[in-house]
């Protein structure tokens, strides 16, 4: 489930409306009616992407967005809402929100939303696999590579480091044997 999109809202024919638009347009959709119920959702299973309304009874969806940026900031949130006014924007933004849709709006305008909000979090996780390679192999000093004798390298001194035995490294002056 880790490109289902999850739709939060208290209004029923919103959520069919917006998960009708969201299947037809080939994602996997599941939905709340409040906040609590959306937070258990996120805790069972992984999604791409929240989509939640302001105005719902309870915790209302800035809050919601606050809580899923403080404990899953990958998850892009965009949130909607019909009241929209510049200090609501200002209030979603600072909640962490990755887009905000006043309603009424285009259907194009969600899928638009959702589809750039994928390649945000496409590309972020990207970013953070590159940069936990790269911590990968600042591991062994400033030694870097990617080439099969350089992985040869790495994996050899990996499985000798942790041992007291002594080994000698032979090669080309010049090619960093220090």
């Amino acid at each position: 489930m880790s490109d289902a999109i999850l739709v939060v809202d208290d209004d029923p024919s919103m959520c069919q409306l917006l998960c009708s638009a969201l299947e037809a347009a080939g994602h996997e959709v599941q939905h709340a009616n409040a906040a609590q119920a959306a937070v258990a959702l996120l805790e069972a299973g992984d999604f791409a992407v929240l989509i939640t309304d302001v105005r719902m009874r309870g915790v209302d969806g800035i809050e919601l967005c606050r809580q899923v940026v403080e404990n899953r900031p990958d998850l892009p949130v965009i949130v909607i809402t019909a009241f929209g006014s510049l200090e609501t924007a200002i209030d979603a933004i600072r909640a962490g929100a990755y887009d905000f849709v006043t309603k009424p709006f285009e259907l194009d305008a969600i899928r638009l939303s959702v589809g750039r909000a994928l390649r945000h979090r496409a590309l972020s996780r990207r970013v953070e696999r590159l940069e936990q390679a790269l911590r990968g192999a600042r591991e062994l000093g400033e030694m870097l590579g990617s080439s099969r004798a350089m992985r040869r390298v790495f994996d050899l001194v990996a499985r000798v480091a942790p041992s007291e035995t002594a080994i000698l490294v032979t090669g080309e002056s010049g090619t960093g044997k220090e």
